[in-house]
């Protein structure tokens, strides 16, 4: 008892589940564009998803693991509602695509970290033809409890890992 902090957390998902960090950290998904985010659902179903705030003010920070801002989602613009700093993980084979996702970050308070040779399971089994787990591992792991030390602990100590000043082979940090 008491030593899970529960007034704060990270929210972290991969691939697909960057759509369910969005959401939790405050994105609305988009009028119009139901038949996209809501398939069979009704109008009035739909219009309950679209309407209902899905925001849990618990959430600090984003993690983002190789999956990113759905326009059919969240609309063309990202999500601007968003105001948690987001850490932005992509394999090296997202390569240049990666840079539609970023550009849709642009009111984000945001890092882009890319992972040469990773592959889309490095961020989960580590079972990648292209990066040995453990290299990848060596990778990932740093930066995302560095990424949960300073959003939620206020911990600027171990920041380096985050902005590239701590150099990671590999490793290519974009940030904001």
């Amino acid at each position: 008892s008491g030593l899970v902090r529960t007034d704060r957390y990270l929210v972290s998902g991969h691939s697909r589940g960057a759509t369910t960090v969005w959401s939790i950290l405050g994105a609305q998904f988009a009028a119009g564009n139901e038949s996209d985010w809501c398939p069979g659902c009704t109008s009035d179903q739909a219009s309950e998803v679209a309407t209902t705030p899905l925001k849990d003010s618990r959430a600090r920070a984003g993690l983002l693991l190789d999956g990113g801002v759905r326009g059919s989602l969240f609309g063309d613009d990202g999500a601007p509602e968003v105001t948690a700093p987001i850490l932005w993980m992509t394999a090296g084979e997202t390569g240049a695509g990666g840079s539609t996702t970023w550009d849709a970050m642009a009111s984000n308070d945001a890092v882009w970290m890319a992972i040469a040779d990773a592959c889309h399971l490095s961020f989960t089994s580590g079972t990648c033809g292209t990066l040995d787990a453990q290299v990848g591992f060596d990778r990932i792991f740093p930066p995302v409890l560095a990424w949960a030390r300073t959003t939620l602990l206020d911990d600027a100590s171990v920041s380096g890992w985050i902005d590239g000043s701590v150099a990671q082979e590999g490793v290519t940090v974009t940030t904001r």
